[in-house]
């Protein structure tokens, strides 16, 4: 229900609902949020990205900030058009509050390879708090393997480093990069 109800206004023009939409941002149910959000990117066009991340809450805000959130921002901020989203989204990896950061480092998640791992080293240290999320559906943990063995463990993510390491570097170890044409 919650999602067909973002699907119809997703249809109405962007400038008559986006600020109705951010409105949603102030929520503590993160599942409405990201909601809220998907829908607000899907009628964006990279321009819109500093429109979108100045939004985020910020180090203060960000307590119920889902890690799933942070990843499906990245996936559909990497996904538009007219302009070059990685770019734009640069310069989040360096400042703003631990959602804007993670949410911006995401990126990497969805359209990184492994020829990114150098580039991501460089956030391997960053002590940014990551946001929290107590609820057991949006908690801030990653399943990693054991080192030398088969199984995975779950560990908690507290910052962006952490996030990087757990979250988006061992996914991208087996993503090869597209042959240059």
């Amino acid at each position: 229900m919650l999602d067909q109800a973002f699907r119809r206004i997703g249809e109405m023009p962007r400038d008559q609902v986006v600020e109705k939409l951010y409105d949603q941002f102030k929520t503590d149910k993160w599942k409405v949020r990201r909601a809220a959000a998907a829908t607000i990117l899907k009628m964006s066009t990279a321009k819109h990205i500093e429109e979108f991340m100045s939004k985020l809450p910020d180090a203060k805000e960000q307590k119920g900030f889902a890690l799933s959130e942070a990843l499906a921002y990245g996936d559909l901020m990497g996904d538009l058009k007219e302009g070059k989203p990685f770019d734009i989204l640069k310069r989040w990896f360096d400042h703003g509050s631990g959602a804007q950061r993670a949410s911006a480092l995401s990126w990497y998640y969805k359209y990184g390879t492994a020829a990114d791992l150098p580039a991501l080293q460089a956030y391997e240290s960053e002590r940014t708090a990551a946001p929290k999320c107590e609820a057991e559906d949006c908690k801030w943990a990653c399943d990693v393997q054991k080192e030398g063995s088969k199984e995975w463990e779950t560990k908690d993510v507290k910052t962006i480093g952490d996030f990087v390491k757990l979250c988006i570097e061992p996914k991208l170890r087996d993503v090869k990069p597209e042959p240059k044409k």
